[in-house]
């Protein structure tokens, strides 16, 4: 389940953030949750739908894939 977060930050720090999103084709919250789950470990314990969801939910390449949908809907709650 998704919740919304709020940052304080520097304008100019919006301003990249905002362009590196756009140059990757995905949102603001897309680029620091990617960035997230690499940088942090997995939870013990979590479950395989919620690893797969972070790892590729925000992969506009494989975004719509019946298949991912399939594994997502299988593995998560």
């Amino acid at each position: 389940m998704k919740k919304k977060l709020t940052l304080t930050v520097e304008a100019s720090a919006i301003r990249r953030l905002k362009s590196m999103a756009a140059s990757q084709r995905t949102s603001v919250s897309g680029l620091l949750e990617e960035w997230s789950m690499r940088k942090a470990p997995p939870q013990r314990g979590a479950l395989l739908g919620e690893r797969l969801h972070a790892r590729w939910a925000a992969d506009p390449a494989i975004a719509g894939d019946p298949r991912l949908e399939f594994l997502l809907r299988k593995h998560t709650t």
